[in-house]
């Protein structure tokens, strides 16, 4: 009887999505959190990277959050992208280069703003399908705007 009450068990266990079980969530945040790691100094914070990797990977807004440690209020960044999902090896290459576009303009450690524009410029390139060369150019471009 006990065998067969654990088979029932397993057999409903295996009908409740994937997602309901939390399974697609964890996953998401593992990756999520496993990508943001090489973008901290980029994005800000932890937070911040885990943040951007989740809006790049599901499309839609992302909220940055610049907290100075005073006991000022944190200044909040919140932009559209103009893309759809991504999978998690273009959110990986997009960082990569909006990270190498702010390097090559002496930039390491962006404002939310900075941030933005390269973001932006990148994605609008990888949209285009532009070469890796020229997003450097428009990134300065849009930033002269």
């Amino acid at each position: 009887m006990g065998l067969m009450r654990f088979m029932f068990a397993i057999c409903v266990w295996a009908m409740v999505p994937f997602d309901a079980r939390g399974g697609v969530r964890d996953l998401e945040d593992e990756a999520a959190t496993r990508i943001a790691k090489r973008f901290v100094a980029l994005a800000g914070s932890q937070e911040n990277a885990v943040a951007l990797a989740l809006s790049l990977r599901n499309g839609g807004m992302v909220m940055l959050v610049q907290d100075d440690g005073g006991s000022g209020v944190p200044k909040t960044t919140v932009f559209e992208l103009p893309t759809r999902t991504m999978d998690w090896d273009d959110v990986r290459i997009c960082l990569a280069l909006v990270q190498d576009t702010l390097a090559r303009q002496g930039v390491r450690r962006p404002s939310p703003d900075q941030l933005e524009v390269a973001l932006i410029g990148v994605l609008d390139s990888m949209a285009e399908g532009v070469e890796w060369k020229d997003p450097g150019v428009r990134v300065r471009a849009r930033a002269a705007e």
